[in-house]
């Protein structure tokens, strides 16, 4: 079969059964509809805009679920490859998909992974920061017991510079 790429379909039918024969169309996979232009038909979520919902939310709402996507995908357990087969459903589950999944509880839980995970890599590289500053004083000759026995003398653990070392011994 030739797939034909055309520019313009003119469907002459009731306005009432506009809705059935468009579902009908697309769902034998033969039409697409890309564009609609038309203003006097009603557009399923048209209304979603008119109802006092704004734009800017509604970009919020798309940028949560772009994040989830994203999230749930890069912590996929097997990745596709470039040409393997997707899954295609039909418009009835797709529609159905709609009323199933809460998108917003999903998106706060991948938010509380990623903070989780985020703050456990921090803590991670904060802890590998303070082995790495410890780890020049393993070779220190004085122990624990030695240092805590000193009453009289304050004691502080670091470095100096080689030309204050006299003056310190000195003082």
């Amino acid at each position: 079969m030739a797939i034909v790429k055309m520019k313009k379909l003119t469907l002459a039918a009731p306005q009432g059964e506009r809705d059935k024969i468009l579902d009908a169309i697309q769902t034998s996979g033969c039409v697409e509809i890309v564009d609609l232009k038309d203003e006097d038909v009603n557009i399923e979520g048209a209304s979603f805009y008119e109802e006092g919902k704004a734009v800017s939310q509604t970009q919020i709402d798309y940028n949560h679920v772009k994040f989830t996507y994203d999230f749930l995908k890069s912590k996929a357990a097997e990745k596709e490859s470039l040409f393997s087969k997707r899954e295609i459903i039909s418009k009835k589950d797709f529609d159905s998909l709609e009323g199933k999944n809460n998108w917003n509880e999903v998106y706060l839980k991948a938010k509380d992974i990623e903070d989780l995970l985020n703050n456990k890599k921090n803590e991670k590289s904060k802890l590998a920061t303070q082995i790495e500053q410890y780890s020049q004083w393993t070779n220190l000759d004085v122990s624990e017991k030695e240092l805590s026995a000193l009453k009289k003398v304050s004691y502080f653990i670091g470095t100096i510079q080689k030309k204050y070392e006299t003056k310190l011994i000195d003082e």
